[in-house]
């Protein structure tokens, strides 16, 4: 019988993965326009301007190191694509803007397990969770599941801290009445950009500050959203201070024209620079790890 040179099967198993990469590149080209026209105009993407170079650049950043000897990954990179197909095709039908860029961030992490193995798809599974954050909430969710009741809860926490310093205040819904002022919380005021923006620079925090240290970095991802509400509330509660004191104008410049608005959100980011570099010098792996020897003794 005769044998079938290595560089020959070598060949042939590329060029399936090579093929596929030319369709994902070409759906990216036809894509790419559209995408961007929609980002510019769309509200939930206003965080996209700092969080596609942030993903992109660690994404290259991890390109650079060995790529390992793993064989291609088909059932997970096929898996990947069809997912990434399908999400194109809903969205030729829907035209939703999530349903394009998940489509395309699906094909291009299928496209690395096929032509990269697996040991490249593991590793650039960070970069690739990071562009998630371009992929905008539709505004039906965000609208009518999220935006709702975090605006709600601003209004309140923000009325109820002015209540302590002892200004009048009453909550209804999303209103927020100061004495003779009435300060209704809009979309933009909910803190869910904020939330977003915060919790990958939490993400990117960890990632330069404390790197290879898994349990700080989870930490650090979950002590952003309490402090990314915090500092919407506090803004909440200055401009509330503001529009007893000058009226509601002054408040309106404030939460939307003024650059005072923003020292709650760079507060925001101090915390989390502080917090990353008190995780450099402390630990929690060695707590984790006695936590689970613990609870494997319990169920022993």
């Amino acid at each position: 019988m005769e044998k079938v040179p290595a560089s020959r099967n070598s060949t042939k198993a590329k060029i399936l993965p090579a093929a596929l990469l030319l369709a994902a590149l070409f759906l990216l080209g036809q894509s790419l326009p559209r995408l961007l026209t929609e980002w510019s105009g769309n509200e939930n993407c206003e965080h996209v301007i700092f969080a596609l170079p942030a993903a992109l650049f660690v994404l290259f950043s991890y390109l650079r190191k060995p790529p390992g000897t793993g064989k291609t990954d088909w059932p997970t990179g096929a898996s990947l694509l069809v997912f990434g197909l399908a999400c194109l095709y809903m969205d030729a039908a829907l035209e939703e803007i999530a349903l394009l860029a998940t489509g395309l961030i699906a094909g291009g992490y299928g496209a690395v397990f096929l032509l990269g193995g697996r040991e490249r798809g593991k590793m650039l599974a960070f970069p690739f969770f990071l562009l998630l954050f371009v992929v905008p909430l539709p505004d039906l969710v965000a609208r009518n599941l999220i935006h709702i009741h975090l605006q709600r809860a601003s209004a309140a926490t923000a009325g109820g801290m002015m209540g302590i310093f002892g200004y009048e205040t009453s909550v209804s819904g999303t209103v927020l009445s100061v004495g003779a002022n009435a300060l209704n919380v809009a979309e933009q005021c909910s803190g869910l950009k904020f939330l977003t923006l915060l919790f990958f620079a939490a993400l990117l925090i960890g990632h330069l500050l404390v790197p290879g240290r898994k349990y700080a970095r989870i930490f650090l991802a979950a002590f952003s959203l309490p402090v990314a509400l915090l500092a919407n509330v506090l803004r909440l509660l200055m401009a509330g201070i503001i529009a007893d004191s000058s009226g509601m104008l002054a408040a309106d410049t404030f939460l939307h024209h003024g650059y005072a608005a923003l020292l709650p959100y760079a507060g925001g980011i101090a915390a989390l620079l502080l917090a990353a570099t008190a995780l450099r010098g402390f630990s929690l792996e060695p707590i984790a790890a006695e936590m689970v020897d613990k609870d494997r003794g319990n169920r022993i």
